[in-house]
């Protein structure tokens, strides 16, 4: 009785929710005039969009036969 052969999952990057918070952190600059108290806002969500597509670029999921890995480039930061 052998052992299953393992399969990897890998999950690929997407980097369409950092980007839509980063349009949303630019949307009010076209206010600027009206809106002048909310640029701390817009701020704010630009750095969450900026850390949130960081990352996207550098983490990994990878879902092995017997659990969820978690890596950073190429090395093993959770399992």
């Amino acid at each position: 009785m052998g052992t299953a052969p393992s399969t990897t999952v890998v999950l690929q990057p997407r980097p369409w929710v950092p980007l839509g918070v980063l349009l949303l952190a630019v949307a009010p600059l076209g206010l600027l005039p009206i809106w002048r108290g909310f640029l701390w806002l817009a701020a704010l969500l630009g750095l969450f969009g900026i850390f949130l597509l960081v990352q996207a670029a550098t983490l990994r999921l990878e879902f092995d036969s017997e659990a969820l890995l978690v890596k950073r480039n190429a090395s093993l930061i959770r399992r």
